[in-house]
C-alpha cells in the first residue's frame, strides 16, 4: 500500500533489509517493551491489508514496522515504531496521521485506536498530535494504570444494517 511518500511493504523472509529490521526491533537499538509480538505480526501473510504487520518505507528507506489489526466491531488497532536511527524526525507523526486517514477516509470502520503506556510520553504527544484521543474515562475506571486507549474516529462512518 502507497499513501503518498509513504510505503508499507508486507515482510519478505528472503530480504535482508527486512531481516535486518526485525533483528533491530527485537535485539537492536530499536527493541522495545512497548511493541508487541513484531515477529508473529510481520510474517503473517492475509490476502487483504487487515492483520497483517508491514515495513514501512519513507522515500524508498526502510524506516519503521507498522501493524493493522483484523477489524472488529468496525474498530481496527494499529500499532508502529520507528527505528532509532531515525526518531525525532517527525516520521511516527506522519506515518501515523497518513496511514489512520487513509484507513478512516477509505474503509468504513468507526474508529482506529491504539494503546499507549503512559510513559512512552513521545507517542502519547503523536497520537493526539495525529487527531488521537484519550479515553480518559476508561483510564480513570483503571484507577489510571495500565496502558491508555488513544481513539481516532471516522466521521463518516456508517453503520452496517441501518438505513
Amino acid at each position: 500500500m502507497k499513501i503518498e511518500d509513504i510505503e508499507l511493504v508486507k515482510f519478505d523472509e528472503n530480504d535482508i533489509n527486512h531481516i535486518k529490521l526485525l533483528k533491530e526491533f527485537t535485539t537492536g537499538d530499536s527493541n522495545s517493551k512497548f511493541i508487541h509480538d513484531i515477529k508473529e505480526r510481520l510474517i503473517m501473510n492475509n490476502d487483504n491489508l487487515f492483520g497483517n504487520g508491514y515495513i514501512v518505507k519513507v522515500e524508498d528507506e526502510i524506516v519503521g514496522y507498522f501493524y493493522i489489526s483484523p477489524v472488529v466491531r468496525d474498530k481496527v488497532e494499529l500499532e508502529y515504531s520507528i527505528l532509532k536511527s531515525y526518531r525525532g524526525r517527525g516520521l511516527g507523526r506522519k506515518i501515523l496521521n497518513k496511514v489512520s486517514n487513509y484507513l478512516l477516509d477509505n474503509y468504513n470502520i468507526k474508529d482506529a485506536y491504539l494503546t499507549i503506556d503512559p510513559s512512552n510520553q513521545n507517542s502519547t504527544f503523536i497520537a493526539e498530535q495525529s487527531g488521537f484521543y484519550m479515553d480518559e474515562e476508561e483510564y480513570a475506571q483503571n484507577g489510571y494504570t495500565g496502558l491508555i486507549t488513544f481513539t481516532k474516529e471516522n466521521l463518516n462512518y456508517v453503520r452496517k444494517g441501518k438505513k
